[in-house]
């Protein structure tokens, strides 16, 4: 069987889930597929991004993408990649970034990674929900089956977007246990004061600045911790600022890069407490990396939440400042032993979830429908 990865998202200077979620499948798929023919569309850059040797069942077809604008690149996937789709003579494609080609007649395996843009309460620009309920829609409305990454998400999709259950299925996104792992640098080099760690990108329902106004509670009360806030650019920057200049501790909050994959579990090992204090999440897998590197983790109490850390997360009870901050306290101020606990807690939830269980998964979807 042919099959046909669309990793057009995947492209150097755009980190997040999404990407980590479909380098993941490329390199764990055709290990469980291993009698199945791969072609990958990538970019340019996106191909420095995979590993440099690939095994011999997988092929990847470079596509000159424009990938400065997201239009130009939508554009590009409805109107181009069909006729490569079309000479690679694809059993099935699957499109794991939440849009489809339309126009091609090849089986089409579509992952949606959230139903956000339909949710009036996700805030976002009016233009990019506009755009993203069509395209998905549509994608959605083309595709032989739907994978969701999570059961609160199969669940949103299913309200927010009225799919048909019969086809929509959940395939949990994974971790890797090799790289997020208790063992290997306890901390990152040169980092000696404590600190508090964020990871993703900062838009307005990931409630960083209410996560700096926190901050400063836990400082007027004593505490050393400072908080860094790891990833790109969001919508929410200039609130982040706000709140630290508000809250008067912009010397306590560490605005950093995306973190280069071998650095990040690092940064996790090293974290006095990693806080996702998200109003909301399809799945959250920094939670699950966080957990994997053996790091104490305050969430939100929400469905996807609850659904992927189980009881090895610590709760936030009231998502206000000092919710946030009580909570925080709760995995700071305990004994060794209660660390411990809540640390083997953490590893053993983490290894519930692996990408080659991923992989296997999606595997069986591209079978089904081929």
């Amino acid at each position: 069987m042919r099959i046909g990865i669309n990793a057009l998202a995947v492209h150097e200077g755009k980190p997040g889930g999404d990407s980590t979620y479909v380098r993941a499948l490329i390199e764990h798929l055709p290990q469980v597929g291993t009698t199945e023919h791969w072609v990958i569309f990538v970019t340019p850059g996106g191909k420095r991004q995979l590993h440099p040797v690939q095994p011999s069942n997988v092929e990847l077809v470079v596509c000159s993408v424009p990938t400065s604008s997201l239009v130009a690149r939508a554009l590009w996937e409805q109107v181009v990649l069909p006729g490569y789709i079309r000479r690679a003579r694809l059993d099935v494609l699957h499109a794991p970034v939440n849009v489809a080609p339309i126009a091609t007649t090849t089986p089409i395996i579509l992952t949606l990674l959230e139903a956000e843009p339909f949710m009036p309460s996700i805030a976002m620009p009016a233009i990019l929900r506009v755009w993203w309920r069509t395209m998905r829609s549509l994608s959605a409305r083309r595709a032989a089956r739907v994978l969701a990454i999570s059961e609160q998400s199969r669940h949103e999709l299913r309200t927010w977007m009225a799919l048909d259950e019969r086809r929509l299925f959940v395939t949990p996104l994974g971790v890797d246990a090799k790289r997020f792992a208790p063992d290997g640098p306890a901390r990152p080099k040169g980092v000696t004061e404590p600190y508090l760690l964020w990871v993703g990108r900062p838009n307005p329902r990931k409630n960083v600045p209410m996560l700096v106004e926190a901050l400063a509670l836990l400082r007027a009360r004593g505490r050393p911790e400072r908080l860094v806030v790891a990833g790109p650019n969001g919508w929410a920057e200039d609130a982040i600022r706000s709140a630290a200049r508000s809250a008067g501790c912009e010397d306590a909050v560490v605005r950093r890069a995306p973190l280069a994959d071998a650095e990040l579990p690092a940064w996790y090992r090293g974290a006095a407490a990693f806080v996702f204090p998200s109003a909301h999440e399809a799945f959250g897998l920094p939670v699950l990396e966080a957990l994997a590197c053996g790091t104490a983790v305050v969430g939100s109490d929400i469905p996807a939440l609850r659904e992927v850390g189980d009881n090895a997360i610590e709760y936030i009870r009231d998502l206000s400042p000092s919710g946030v901050a009580e909570a925080i306290l709760r995995v700071l101020d305990v004994t060794p032993a209660e660390r411990g606990e809540r640390r083997l807690q953490g590893l053993q939830r983490a290894q519930a979830y692996s990408w080659i269980n991923t992989a296997s998964a999606t595997l069986e979807h591209y079978r089904a429908v081929a």
